[in-house]
């Protein structure tokens, strides 16, 4: 990796990232993605961009956007557009790489988090090349023990990706570490523009009713 930025929240430095924990908990919530396969054999969708994030996810009451619980950590970028920019309001602002594929952003949360969304906002009408069309979604407790949770191919390439995290019997995931990386561009593009980035997490662990957010 050429160069490193952080987010204003620095790592603790009494931060053990070696501690094991254990797994997730809650169930799908995007219709279009099938159901998990056997241990072993890689969960691929195909996640359409959608105008503005589902309203359940905004204000339904059952999750919340843990964005902020994060320390936000990218393999490369180009001046002036980095993680201040990512975490900016406007989609004006953006977050631009510079260098080889793949491209990382690495998420950190100081405990063991649930989170049962990840939305990315991609404008190709805009940013051409550099919009990302597949991500690999990743999670673990520490670097050394990251596994692919999906695999991602954006449907089109304007809005919201809306990207349902889950573990086998559950609708959400478990992680200290997040992880999004870039395999490929629109038009085979080297470098990435991703405009926004929001995690979202349940509220009530206990629940597991199915709920499509994409439909209400």
């Amino acid at each position: 990796l050429t160069s490193v930025e952080v987010s204003k929240y620095q790592l603790p430095s009494n931060w053990n990232l070696n501690v094991k924990m254990p797994g997730s908990l809650f169930q799908e919530l995007n219709e279009h993605a099938p159901p998990r396969r056997a241990s072993g054999i890689r969960r691929e969708i195909t996640v359409p961009c959608v105008d503005v994030i589902p309203f359940p996810l905004l204000f339904g009451g059952r999750y919340f956007e843990i964005s902020d619980e994060a320390t936000w950590v990218v393999s490369s970028y180009k001046r002036g557009h980095s993680v201040p920019e990512l975490r900016h309001p406007s989609i004006d602002q953006y977050w631009q790489t510079n260098g080889p594929l793949p491209h990382l952003l690495t998420l950190y949360f100081n405990k063991l988090t649930p989170i049962s969304h990840l939305c990315i906002y991609v404008d190709t009408y805009v940013d051409g090349s550099y919009s990302p069309k597949t991500l690999s979604i990743r999670r673990g407790t520490q670097l050394c023990d990251m596994v692919e949770n999906v695999l991602v191919h954006l449907g089109n390439y304007k809005g919201w990706a809306v990207i349902p995290l889950r573990a086998c019997g559950r609708n959400f995931i478990t992680a200290f570490i997040l992880q999004i990386a870039v395999f490929a561009n629109y038009l085979n593009g080297r470098d990435s523009c991703i405009r926004q980035i929001k995690i979202y997490g349940p509220k009530f662990e206990w629940r597991s009713e199915f709920v499509s957010v994409m439909r209400t």
